[in-house]
């Protein structure tokens, strides 16, 4: 059996805005620090930290819209479903995919709402600016 993957990103009322691999999740930090060094590794954990407080400012921000910021955990070959979905504009369906597929699904905290947003979505006449 193919290994699982992580995924962190975006999501609101039109689909997934983005879906990123998590790679604090996909490698472990001693694999990191074998790899990359201790400094290094350090230094992706804050990059991923910044990240997520980006998207949690995002989805803050575009409340109206209802987004949520995920962590998806999915077979590799949903993930390439999901991207190639994505990367044809249809982010509708690559939420659908996500939702009925992933085997884990965690939603960030701080972001109000989440869950409730979470089963709202996707529903594009959520959106007052539509």
């Amino acid at each position: 059996m193919t290994g699982f993957e992580f995924f962190i990103g975006l999501a609101d009322c039109h689909g997934l805005s983005s879906f990123l691999p998590d790679p604090q999740i996909n490698q472990t930090k001693l694999t990191n620090m074998i790899i990359f060094g201790e400094e290094e590794a350090q230094e992706k954990d804050k990059q991923r930290n910044s990240m997520l407080q980006g998207m949690q400012m995002s989805a803050y921000y575009n409340a109206q819209r209802r987004t949520v910021v995920y962590q998806a955990k999915v077979l590799p070959e949903v993930a390439e479903e999901i991207q190639e979905l994505m990367k044809e504009g249809e982010n509708l369906e690559a939420l659908i995919v996500l939702k009925s597929q992933a085997s884990e699904i965690g939603l960030l905290q701080g972001v109000p709402n989440a869950k409730k947003y979470w089963e709202q979505i996707p529903n594009p006449d959520l959106d007052p600016f539509a």
